[in-house]
């Protein structure tokens, strides 16, 4: 493939130390035989190769052309600007992915071919986005697509269009690593521009950091190839209004530093050199700056990248922003918050939260379309109204572990530009924290985790210990405690102070609600055994729950019938001839009112359905997909019988000339008339 990257690593750690042996023993093509085997030895002593064998020869083999590539050295094998400063820590590999990946160009002379690969994925995004917020990602096979194109023009409508119809059947699979998607995906996530979903695929990590980096390439902003282009000039500013307290007025340059990094550095970096009045404090500067939720989104898109940003000021004229440009470059953000240790305040797992609220444990089941998870929002939202409670949203998956439930140890850069292994928590831990620590003040409020899917994933082996903790007694308190493993009580040291010892054994508190939604009918789902299950509250959603709600709307014309049919009522009539003695299906098979969301039966005021074709389609692709390949899968040839059933697509076509006929002669007769006259 022309720019896939296939033949390089990517940047890392390894990256980094792997250069600075280089630089700092003056290694060249150039240099002898007794001085390149001496650094390929220090290679294999500083662990960038297993063992000397493993490094042997890949200094002229493989390190001169990597380090080329990434524009760490220049053709003569000597340092860059950039090189030097990726190599002495002065910028972070998040920062050094961020420089590289949006100024690698494509060129080829021979077809007389250039362009930024970079610029064609984001495009791709943009419109993908612009086309359907729900498709706004990038898989592989898209990848592969975009890979082939010779200039950004062929990005058009029609090459959107053909991306989301291949979508709509089943994505391809290709060979990840013969595209270079592999690598092009860890650069992109690593540089903080995009970030994946739960399916791996490459999403928008922030829409204005995408739309920034597209204007500048419309631009032709040069930031190719030298740290000081000056790219912080066409970066969007914010009017700075003067208030009290500011030592000096600042040019455009320092202004947008002080304003992207106000959430990101230690309050004491503006105390030092920004604010003059220690009154002021930090919700002075956000008020001062009047940065709308948008702006503050942007700008904290740039979190890590300060050291990039002290670099290109260091490079102006002015000696006043270089030396605010010294000083990022120098700063150690987070040394003080790392080194300070808060005083120990007892946790209370009984904080005296209205005990009459709604279980603490609740899973919500019941058919597809039932509504559990509106269920959930609703009560949720009763739940946290007129409070400052918080609630986090996550979904079970097959692959879904206690690592990213609870939480686990991961490689973090320092600041001092070295990994380090933090305890990274998830959803469970981030809720149990901020539960905890509102209990422990005089006003307690609600936290809530909501997990759709729970049966999606094994919840024995994600919840773990946890699971223990889910006895509550009266009052909402875990009945029994467990023994915090060691980086549980670090962590809970870290974010509620004291020392780990202060966390031996934990509970639930009363104000922590974990609320879930389960299908027991979707297909690849995992049992649970009695033991878990009766930790919780089930609350079962009947098939014809809610139903009042889309009475007498949905209504459409449909070939076959001389009369307007009735969602609903069709509903209930599938449903009616699945539960026949024919067929047999539980009733957890069935479909509920809202397996067609409320947009596509979306009805004028005499209820007839406004976008036919909509409904149409969704008919076709949800209901009959989903009777056809799960709920009558071993009986669709009995079940559509009125029409040719050999394939999905011909039960499809059917659908368009015959309607609801699809389902035999006598369907309208014993099952949707007899449904229409109970309605």
């Amino acid at each position: 493939m022309k720019w896939s990257m296939d033949t390089h690593k990517y940047i890392s750690e390894v990256t980094r130390k792997a250069l600075k042996v280089l630089f700092e023993k003056n290694i060249t093509s150039e240099s002898s035989a007794e001085e390149i085997d001496a650094a390929e030895h220090i290679l294999a002593d500083e662990n960038v190769y297993k063992d000397y064998k493993g490094a042997k020869g890949r200094i002229r083999r493989a390190l001169f052309t990597y380090f080329k590539a990434y524009g760490c050295m220049d053709e003569t094998e000597h340092p860059t600007e950039m090189g030097h400063l990726f190599a002495d820590g002065k910028i972070s590999v998040t920062e050094f992915s961020f420089w590289y990946i949006v100024n690698y160009k494509y060129e080829n002379e021979d077809e007389d071919i250039s362009y930024y690969p970079t610029k064609l994925i984001l495009k791709v995004l943009r419109m993908l986005n612009a086309t359907d917020m729900k498709q706004a990602y990038i898989t592989p096979y898209d990848f592969s697509a975009i890979v082939d194109c010779n200039s950004e023009d062929e990005i058009d409508d029609m090459f959107i269009h053909r991306l989301l119809e291949v979508r709509e059947t089943e994505i391809p699979e290709v060979n990840e690593r013969a595209i270079g998607y592999d690598v092009w995906s860890k650069m992109l996530l690593q540089a903080g521009i995009l970030e994946k979903n739960e399916s791996k695929y490459l999403v928008e990590r922030n829409e204005q950091l995408i739309d920034w980096i597209l204007d500048a390439y419309d631009k032709d902003i040069e930031i190719n190839g030298k740290v000081n282009s000056g790219i912080l000039r066409y970066i969007p500013l914010i009017p700075i209004h003067s208030i009290e307290g500011y030592a000096e007025d600042y040019t455009n340059e320092s202004a947008f530093v002080a304003s992207y990094l106000f959430e990101i550095v230690d309050n004491q970096f503006f105390e030092k050199y920004i604010i003059r009045d220690k009154n002021n404090s930090i919700d002075d500067i956000l008020l001062a700056f009047g940065l709308s939720e948008k702006e503050k989104a942007f700008y904290s898109s740039f979190h890590g990248i300060e050291h990039l940003i002290g670099a290109i000021l260091c490079q102006e004229d002015n000696l006043a922003i270089q030396n605010i440009g010294n000083i990022l470059l120098n700063l150690p953000v987070f040394e003080t918050l790392e080194n300070y240790q808060q005083p120990y305040v007892k946790l209370k797992f009984n904080t005296g939260y209205n005990k009459t609220s709604p279980e603490r444990n609740r899973i919500i089941f019941g058919a597809p379309g039932t509504g559990k998870s509106y269920k959930l929002k609703k009560e949720s939202l009763d739940l946290l109204r007129n409070t400052n409670g918080s609630y986090e949203r996550v979904t079970f998956h097959p692959d879904y572990s206690y690592s990213q439930f609870v939480g686990t140890y991961k490689p973090v850069m320092g600041a001092d530009e070295k990994i380090r292994y933090d305890f990274v928590p998830g959803p469970f831990m981030r809720v149990y924290v901020e539960a905890l620590e509102s209990g422990r003040t005089e006003n307690p409020q609600p936290h809530l985790l909501l997990i759709e899917e729970i049966n999606r994933a094994k919840v024995a082996a994600v919840f773990g210990d946890v699971f223990q903790l889910l006895d509550r007694d009266d009052d909402g308190v875990s009945e029994y405690e467990i023994q915090a493993s060691e980086d549980i009580r670090k962590y809970l040291a870290k974010q509620l102070g004291g020392t780990p010892d202060n966390y031996q054994k934990i509970r639930i508190p009363n104000n922590m609600f974990i609320w879930s939604t389960m299908n027991s009918a979707d297909q690849g789902v995992f049992p649970m055994d009695t033991a878990f299950k009766r930790r919780w509250n089930f609350e079962y959603l009947g098939i014809n729950e809610n139903e009042e709600k889309i009475s007498g709307i949905g209504k459409i014309e449909l070939a076959g019938s001389d009369e307007p049919i009735e969602w609903n009522i069709l509903r209930r009539a599938i449903n009616a001839k699945m539960s026949s003695d024919q067929f047999k299906i539980n009733e957890d098979k069935l479909m509920g009112p809202f397996f067609l969301s409320k947009k596509v039966i979306a009805s004028d005021e005499n209820g007839m359905i406004i976008d036919t074709k909509k409904f149409v389609d969704a008919f076709k692709s949800k209901v009959i997909m989903y009777l056809y390949e799960d709920a009558v899968k071993q009986g669709k040839h009995r079940f559509f019988d009125g029409c040719d059933n050999s394939k999905y697509s011909s039960v499809c076509d059917a659908f368009d000339e015959i309607g609801m006929g699809i389902f035999g002669s006598n369907f309208k007769e014993n099952f949707y008339d007899k449904q229409k006259d109970e309605a």
